[in-house]
């Protein structure tokens, strides 16, 4: 807590310096977190929405609509607000300070299943120290989302597969990407270390399973049963990504797709993400790099690779695999501290406005 605490001040002190707004919530609302507050408060617009912005201009030659975003998290901080009686985005500052530890204990716990108690630790400090895990003390939806995902994890891991599939459920509308994650929940069982010890018959035949795969599935359905209802698109969210020019495409295409720098550093960083789980790939169990193909694709077929800084503090089972490579032993302090420094160089970006850390 505090480390949450340290890092929650370092945020507000640099915008303060930076933008010379004294305001603290406003230290944490850019970019992204304007439409989470504004579908808190006003909901989701009707088919209208979907060719008009809210003011009734298109920005850049294109429709940027609130449908491409899911509901959870701004359902979550409207509840707080109207409970609290304070404004939204104070309820989403409420809401990362539950967030946050919650992911830092959650991951612990997780980690603790598959590791040595003091791997386990040491292997949370470098998630957290990890640069663009700086999103988790934002107004964005990661955290609520990392912390049902480790949830659903731990759920699996203690036999608990239906509580588990009841927290995907959840996860699934926060962020559609969690729909993608259905067959690696499938997987996601300790005696399962290879392919070759995929009984494909016995998932299949495994009740336990279905009772985890299910309410996930039928939470996204009912939430496309309301796009339709409101929009007459089932896939609303999926056409409103064209406002920010995601396209389904084929995954080399969003590479170096524009000349501005962030997404030439996000191309970079993907290239980088890909090499690396290609090296620990033989270290990963079907249901790990399941969930690490999903996490890298799912952006790339979109024709974007925006925002894959942020996607990847979801990649939790490339940060627990490192954990036990020789590398990561001999090198752990170095670690933590260019991690950290990095990290202060996203507080930075993030103070200043750059895209990269939209």
């Amino acid at each position: 807590m505090l480390w949450f605490i340290c890092i929650k001040f370092l945020v507000y002190l640099m915008n303060t310096l930076v933008t010379g707004d004294p305001g603290w919530a406003s230290a944490f609302h850019r970019f992204d977190s304007y439409w989470y507050a504004r579908i808190a408060e006003f909901g989701y617009p009707g088919a209208e929405g979907l060719s008009h912005t809210p003011s009734g201009e298109v920005v850049a030659g294109r429709v940027q609509s609130a449908w491409a975003f899911f509901p959870a998290y701004p359902v979550c901080t409207a509840w707080i607000s109207s409970f609290l009686t304070v404004d939204v985005p104070w309820s989403m500052e409420l809401l990362s300070w539950i967030t946050g530890p919650s992911v830092a204990l959650l991951y612990l716990w997780w980690s603790s299943f598959h590791l040595a108690a003091g791997l386990a630790r040491r292997s949370t400090w470098i998630y957290l120290s990890f640069p663009f895990t700086i999103f988790l003390f934002f107004h964005y939806s990661d955290g609520l989302y990392i912390a049902a995902f480790l949830g659903a994890m731990i759920a699996a891991d203690k036999g608990q597969r239906w509580l588990s599939g009841l927290i995907l459920a959840f996860a699934v509308l926060i962020r559609p990407n969690a729909l993608f994650l259905v067959p690696a929940m499938a997987l996601y069982s300790p005696w399962i270390e290879r392919w070759t010890d995929v009984q494909w018959k016995d998932v299949l035949n495994d009740r336990g399973v279905w009772r985890m795969c299910l309410p996930p599935i039928v939470s996204f359905g009912l939430f496309s049963f309301y796009q339709w209802r409101t929009t007459g698109d089932p896939m609303a969210f999926a056409t409103a990504q064209k406002g920010w020019d995601r396209t389904l495409s084929y995954p080399w295409q969003g590479f170096f797709r524009s000349g501005d720098p962030a997404t030439q550093l996000e191309s970079v960083y993907t290239l980088m993400l890909i090499a690396i789980c290609a090296l620990l790939w033989r270290r990963l169990t079907p249901a790990f790099r399941i969930m690490l193909i999903v996490g890298i694709l799912a952006p790339l077929v979109s024709g974007s690779v925006d925002s894959m800084t942020r996607f990847s503090m979801a990649f939790l089972p490339l940060f627990l695999v490192a954990s036990k490579t020789p590398f990561f032993e001999r090198y752990y302090q170095w670690l933590i501290i260019g991690f950290a420094i990095l990290q202060f160089g996203c507080i930075y970006l993030w103070c200043t406005g750059d895209l990269l850390m939209a």
